[in-house]
C-alpha cells in the first residue's frame, strides 16, 4: 500500500494569516477552509526583548476576523503561528505593526437626548447604555446622544449584546450611525415621515452588522465568547468629527424593529486631531 498524507490544515491557514494595524490594535483575518479546530497565536516582545503570549484565539469558524484592542501607538513587534490540538505547529512569522491612535471618549462625557430617542418601554432608560455597566441597557428603536466637551472624529464603536439572549432576541443584527453638528429638532422619526427635512440634516457615518464567527443556526462557545468581550465596528477614518449622534435599529437578530442591548462605547479623537495614514 502507498499512501499520501496530507498537509495539516493549520499550514494553509497560516499562508493566509494577514495582520493588520488597526485603531488601538491590530485586526487578524484568517480563512480556515477545512473548518478544522485550530488556535492562532500571536506573541508580543517585551521590555526584555522576549516574546511572550498577546492573544490566543480558538477558532473553528471557516473565516473570520479578530480585533485585539488596547495596545499603544507605537513600532510593536509580533510573532503569529498557527497550531493544533495535535501539537502540530507551524513556523513562527515576525511582523512589525503600528496601531493607531485612539482614546475612549468617557462615558460622563456622553449626555443622552431622552426627547430625541424613541419612548421606551419596561422601564429601561438611555442613560444605562452610557454607565459602563453590562447588567443594565435600554430597549429602543433608536436613540440620540451628544458628545459634551465638543466633536470627536470617531475610529470604532463597541456594542455589548445583551448577556444570556447572544444573538436572538432584540441584540442588534444591523443598524446605522448617524451625525450633525447643529442641535436637531426633537421627534423626527425613525421612518422619516414626521419631518423629512429635518432628518435630511442627519449625514451617515455608516451601516454596520453584527457577525456570528460560526455562521451556524447554533450557538457556539466561540460565539458566546465573541459577543460578551463586546463586539467592535470600525469607522471610515474620513468621516468627520461630530458633536450629536443618532443610532437606528435596521434589523435585529429576531427580526423585531426594537433593539436591545447593554453599552454602547466609542472610541476616536476631539476634533482638530488628524489620524495618521
Amino acid at each position: 500500500m502507498k499512501v499520501q498524507p496530507l498537509e495539516a490544515p493549520i499550514f494553509g491557514v497560516q499562508k493566509e494569516l494577514k495582520l493588520e494595524a488597526a485603531f488601538g490594535g491590530i485586526n487578524v483575518t484568517y480563512n480556515n477552509p477545512t473548518e478544522s479546530n485550530i488556535v492562532i497565536n500571536i506573541d508580543v516582545m517585551n521590555e526584555k526583548n522576549e516574546y511572550v503570549s498577546l492573544e490566543k484565539i480558538y477558532t473553528k469558524a471557516k473565516n473570520g476576523v479578530r480585533k485585539i484592542r488596547g495596545m499603544a501607538a507605537e513600532d510593536t513587534k509580533l510573532r503569529y503561528y498557527v497550531s493544533d490540538r495535535w501539537d502540530n505547529i507551524t513556523d513562527k512569522q515576525d511582523i512589525t505593526l503600528t496601531p493607531m491612535f485612539e482614546e475612549r471618549v468617557p462615558a460622563k462625557s456622553i449626555e443622552p437626548m431622552q426627547s430625541h430617542s424613541a419612548p421606551v418601554d419596561w422601564g429601561w432608560t438611555l442613560n444605562r447604555l452610557f454607565d459602563d455597566n453590562t447588567t443594565t441597557g435600554y430597549q429602543p428603536a433608536y436613540f440620540t446622544f451628544n458628545v459634551k466637551q465638543g466633536p470627536v472624529k470617531l475610529s470604532r464603536i463597541r456594542i455589548q449584546q445583551r448577556k444570556d439572549y447572544e444573538y436572538t432576541h432584540g441584540n442588534l443584527k444591523r443598524f446605522r450611525l448617524l451625525g450633525r453638528n447643529d442641535y436637531p429638532l426633537a421627534g423626527a422619526q425613525i421612518d422619516n415621515e414626521s419631518n423629512p427635512e429635518e432628518y435630511l440634516k442627519w449625514e451617515p457615518v455608516g451601516e454596520f452588522e453584527s457577525i456570528k464567527p460560526s455562521n451556524s443556526s447554533v450557538t457556539t462557545n466561540e460565539d458566546l465568547e465573541y459577543a460578551r468581550q463586546g463586539e467592535d465596528f470600525d469607522i471610515d477614518v474620513n468621516m468627520p468629527a461630530y458633536k450629536y449622534y443618532r443610532v437606528e435599529v435596521l434589523e435585529t437578530w429576531s427580526g423585531g424593529l426594537f433593539m436591545c442591548f447593554m453599552e454602547f462605547q466609542m472610541w476616536g479623537r476631539p476634533e482638530g486631531f488628524e489620524f495618521p495614514k
